[in-house]
């Protein structure tokens, strides 16, 4: 009983769990109840156009699909485009999603 009472107040006054022990044991890569969201910019000179891919299970598949995206538009090197992986889905505020990190 004790422990459960000690763990609902360091919930309160910690925050999250699962974002702690996730920046503790995966700090650059999803948790395993964590999901990636690629973000794939086909030209670096103009960030407005990107293509989202979500629900990847780790860095590793985002960084397959990024690399077979820039493949398919002509660009396997990624000389003109790039990509970012977002990790760990929080929160929407206002149009704006939150992660936990990102990575590359």
């Amino acid at each position: 009983m004790w422990l459960i009472v000690i763990v609902i107040a360091a919930w309160f006054y910690w925050g999250n769990f699962g974002t702690i022990i996730a920046n503790q044991f995966w700090k650059n890569d999803a948790a395993p109840w964590e999901r990636v969201t690629a973000v794939y910019y086909p030209d670096n000179m103009d960030m407005s156009k990107y293509q989202i891919y979500e629900n990847l299970k780790n860095v590793e598949d985002c960084q397959r699909v990024s690399h077979l995206a820039a493949t398919l538009n002509g660009d396997a090197t990624m000389t003109h485009s790039s990509y970012i992986c977002n990790i760990g889905k929080e929160r929407e505020e206002g149009g704006l999603t939150i992660y936990r990190t990102n990575a590359k």
